[in-house]
């Protein structure tokens, strides 16, 4: 484990995603990550909590895996299991199609067949 206590600037974040084998957000509460998608860039695994709309985007065993919140021992047991089970997934198509769904394409995608499904009243 290495803590990088300072800024570090837009063109060192993927150096440093890069040298990390899974990306661990033990939040206690969240909205969304923004840290997520940076992880699924650079083609890392997340480990993180079952909090917030973090389980919309981390798919356990796709994408990463989810504990509860505030649950160390079960963090403590994924991030061990990650690295001593001999049968870890490859989640590279996961973490793929993921990226492809929180781009801004995939974004656009996903509004436009919304719109085109919606059923307007023009009365």
């Amino acid at each position: 484990v290495r803590l990088i206590d300072k800024y570090v600037p837009n063109e060192e974040v993927s150096a440093w995603f890069r040298a990390a084998d899974l990306v661990v957000l033990p939040y206690l509460s969240a909205t969304q990550s923004g840290v997520i998608p940076i992880a699924y860039n650079c083609n890392r695994p997340v480990l993180a909590t079952r909090t917030g709309g973090l389980p919309d985007v981390v798919l356990d065993g796709l994408t990463g895996y989810l504990v509860e919140p505030g649950d160390e021992n079960a963090l403590a047991k994924c991030i061990k299991g990650f690295f001593t089970s001999e049968s870890n997934p490859d989640m590279t198509a996961g973490i793929e199609k993921m990226c492809k769904q929180l781009s801004w394409s995939g974004y656009v995608s996903e509004m436009t067949e919304f719109i085109k499904n919606q059923k307007v009243d023009m009365n």
